[in-house]
């Protein structure tokens, strides 16, 4: 064999590590901050909390105004990292700041009461992206599996369509083709445990069912939920009977096997769904309009430890001072880099508030399209970066705590041209089912020629349905049962 020596020139992207850290602490949510920040707080004696110390930082403002630049809040003043020696100076070069944003501070605003209790939506995701690294998603695009994670909600499921999903999605700027959201739909049904991005929980129960082997009433249960009965379902055997041409014993015998399914699937890894949250951004009122600011208790106030810190200057050993100067720059990364966390999430948050003020003055019905790559693009940001400042990010409003993503929908066409969002579809949907009457509840065609009469909708039969469900809001006959 031949052996020889040849040089060629390629390009490829190397993220420093400080870049890493500051990805990675711009997609935690406001608990696994803290825990990232209590586990530095432990290891590195150079960081310290400024409440420890009023030398070791400058108190912040409680009144931080959304107009406010969070680079005020830098820190330490006196003893500021500017005064380290030159051969401490830092190489982060990320440069997500936009230097030039920020502008007067405004008169005090009024705060909005909020509540405090989610859902947990990130405890699964990655649970799920370890396996999509490791086996990938089976002739899908991995890619695509890995946006239709983080478009799960808190319990595991995948609501929107293939349609609605296709123009969410996106690769390199461009949407994907409603086969490749199937293709990726499908492989993320398949993995461990089975379920996650089901469309509804009629569908979770169809996929369990499936992945059983032969046992006691399978046959049974596929026939119910074909039916359109799940778990937790209200159920009327006779009429039961009546379309399945079972016999009772065979009924109960599927009903039974279905209690024994998870509700939803999260619930398959034992994950609780409630947790006690704090929001990271509050909605306050200003005159007419309405603005974000940054809740300060969880807005961390860390400095640098003075007493280490001119230790630099008169230790002696080598390695002490080498490790002494190490901890100083990791310090400094992780200050600079929660700085610029809160930066991003205030300006993505305000531009939300901005997009959506008919919202917070009128509420849901109100509610306007919205993508991430229109938030992106008008805050000239990467379309990742607005999804990592969202995702497990809460804001108070007067209407209760969102999750930041639960601003962003896709749009129905009307008659007239405009287009109307998803999620004021589905209070028109609630209002309408608020208003039946319980002797005899309006069917989803009913409900679709309403939406077509009263606000000249564009809607399909079947997207009733799947909006319906999604609220959970059962069928016109359960509905008529429970009287």
């Amino acid at each position: 064999m031949k052996q020889n020596l040849s040089l060629s020139q390629t390009q490829r992207l190397n993220l420093t590590p400080q870049l890493q850290q500051a990805i990675r602490l711009l997609q935690l949510n406001a608990v696994e901050l803290h825990q990232e920040i209590e586990h530095f707080l432990e290891s590195n004696p150079l960081l310290v909390r400024d409440e420890a110390n009023e030398d070791y930082g400058s108190s912040s403002s409680k009144d931080l105004s959304a107009h406010e630049s969070i680079e005020s809040r830098e820190t330490p003043a006196p003893e500021s990292v500017e005064t380290i020696p030159d051969e401490l100076s830092l190489d982060v070069t990320w440069q997500m700041i936009d230097e030039d944003w920020g502008g007067s501070a405004q008169r005090p605003v009024q705060e909005i009461p909020w509540q405090n209790i989610r859902q947990n939506s990130d405890s699964f995701v990655d649970h799920l992206l370890e396996q999509v690294k490791e086996c990938g998603g089976s002739g899908a695009d991995d890619e695509v599996i890995i946006q239709l994670v983080h478009c799960l909600d808190e319990k595991g499921f995948l609501s929107e369509s293939d349609e609605e999903l296709s123009e969410i999605v996106r690769i390199d700027g461009l949407p994907v083709s409603t086969r490749e959201i199937l293709l990726a739909r499908q492989a993320l049904n398949q993995m461990e445990p089975t379920g996650f991005g089901a469309r509804d929980a009629i569908d979770f129960c169809f996929l369990q069912l499936c992945d059983l082997s032969e046992r006691p009433g399978l046959l049974e249960a596929l026939l119910l939920v074909k039916e359109g009965l799940s778990g937790d379902a209200v159920v009327n055997i006779r009429q039961i009977k009546a379309q399945t041409e079972l016999e009772k014993d065979e009924i109960e015998l599927g009903l039974n096997l279905l209690s024994l399914l998870y509700r939803y699937p999260a619930q398959a890894l034992n994950l609780g769904v409630e947790d006690y949250i704090v929001p990271e951004v509050l909605v306050a009122q200003e005159g007419e309009q309405f603005v974000a600011k940054l809740n300060e208790d969880v807005v961390p106030n860390l400095g640098i430890n003075p007493f280490y810190k001119r230790m630099i200057k008169t230790i002696r050993m080598k390695d002490d001072a080498k490790y002494i100067r190490q901890q100083l720059s990791q310090a400094q990364d992780l200050i600079k880099n929660i700085n610029n966390r809160f930066h991003t999430l205030l300006r993505v948050s305000n531009a939300i508030i901005h997009y959506q003020q008919a919202f917070f003055q009128e509420g849901q019905k109100a509610m306007k399209p919205l993508t991430l790559q229109s938030i992106a693009e008008e805050l000239e940001l990467h379309e990742s970066t607005v999804s990592r400042a969202t995702a497990g990010k809460f804001m108070a409003t007067p209407y209760g705590v969102y999750e930041l993503k639960f601003f962003f929908s896709s749009h129905i066409g009307t008659q007239n041209g405009l287009d109307v969002s998803s999620t004021a579809i589905k209070s028109f949907i609630e209002e309408i089912v608020a208003k039946e009457d319980p002797r005899k509840p309006v069917s989803d065609q009913k409900i679709c020629d309403h939406l077509g009469e009263q606000h000249g909708l564009k809607i399909a039969r079947r997207t009733v349905a799947k909006y319906r469900e999604a609220l959970q809001i059962p069928s016109s006959s359960l509905r008529k049962k429970r009287i």
